[in-house]
């Protein structure tokens, strides 16, 4: 009887079936009798009872315990998972500016460079500039000595 009485409280608070018997024969999913301890316990060992009770109040603060810090765990975690996301943007701040700076430098070089080459190609214009009058002087004069030479020219002789 004292196994009878000592069901779980899921079982106890239900209403009574209508043939006893059915009760006897709950599966054991539902609760086995040497899983509650409150009634056989007190009554054959009231000292092993209060231990359990002590052991399993113990029990549910070291579980307290553990849940607060797996959420400090979790928090250092995040707190350290940041740390790094920080690290990691400065890192890239620092690699963009550095990235802008070689921009600059090849910008300016490129300027630099443009610059020399437009002051070279005015250079070859103005000595382009001054030297074709001289050129074109020269051809006139060699088309004119030309025109002037054929004029002496003998045409060969054909002999027939």
């Amino acid at each position: 009887m004292k196994l009878r009485d000592a069901r779980p409280d899921l079982i106890a608070t239900e209403p009574d079936t209508r043939w006893s018997i059915r009760r006897w024969f709950r599966p054991k999913s539902a609760g086995s009798p040497a899983d509650d301890w409150r009634l056989i316990d007190a009554e054959a060992a009231p000292e092993e009872a209060e231990r359990r009770s002590k052991l399993r109040t113990q029990l549910a603060a070291i579980d307290d315990e553990i849940a607060k810090l797996a959420q400090a765990s979790a928090a250092t975690d995040a707190r350290t998972r940041l740390i790094a996301a920080h690290g990691e943007h400065l890192r890239a701040c620092a690699e963009l500016e550095s990235e802008n700076d070689r921009a600059a430098a090849e910008t300016a070089r490129l300027l630099e460079r443009q610059a020399i080459e437009i002051e070279e190609f005015r250079r070859a214009f103005e000595i382009g500039a001054t030297a074709r009058p001289a050129f074109i002087v020269m051809r006139d004069r060699a088309t004119s000595v030309a025109k002037n030479a054929s004029q002496f020219w003998r045409t060969p002789e054909v002999q027939p």
